[in-house]
């Protein structure tokens, strides 16, 4: 009788290393879908939205460069493309914000504040760079405060976005 017992010990011991070992690789293959699941996210939505967020960025400095250069050139001697090169680099601006709007629908009030104050910057930019056509530097510069303050609006929105 006492080896009955001790038999049924041995096989309640095994039963139980069996249930916990079922358990132990439900876990780990549970796991494991979790890293997969989450490597799609990753692949698929954070790494595009990290990288629309950085052309967004690039997009912002093109536009600022184009103006600068008309500012500098005065849109003379053929140097005039820049208000066009500025609107291309706009349009792409507002692509980039529609797309990570689409891609990343909790961040939209982001998307959409950024996009108010980029489209101030981009305004502010136009006229500073026309009244340096007009007017020299002397009717730019004055328009250079409007601008810088435009920019700080939009940088102080963008910047932590992108870091973020």
């Amino acid at each position: 009788m006492a080896n009955l017992t001790l038999m049924r010990k041995f096989q309640l011991i095994m039963l139980f290393a069996i249930v916990v070992a079922v358990a132990v690789i439900g876990s780990v293959l549970n796991s494991a879908s979790n890293i997969e699941n989450e490597a799609i996210v990753v692949a698929e939505v954070q790494i595009p939205i990290l990288n629309r967020a950085h052309e967004l960025k690039l997009g912002v400095v093109q536009v600022q460069q184009w103006l600068t250069d008309i500012s500098a050139t005065r849109g003379l001697d053929g140097l005039n493309d820049g208000f066009d090169e500025a609107a291309a680099n706009a349009e792409n601006v507002r692509q980039l914000l529609a797309e990570l709007t689409r891609l990343d629908a909790d961040n939209r009030d982001k998307y959409v504040e950024i996009g108010e104050r980029f489209e101030a910057y981009y305004e502010v930019g136009k006229k500073m760079a026309q009244a340096y056509i007009d007017q020299g530097p002397k009717g730019g510069n004055l328009m250079m405060a409007s601008f810088d303050e435009a920019a700080a609006g939009l940088n102080e929105t963008l910047t932590p976005y992108v870091e973020a």
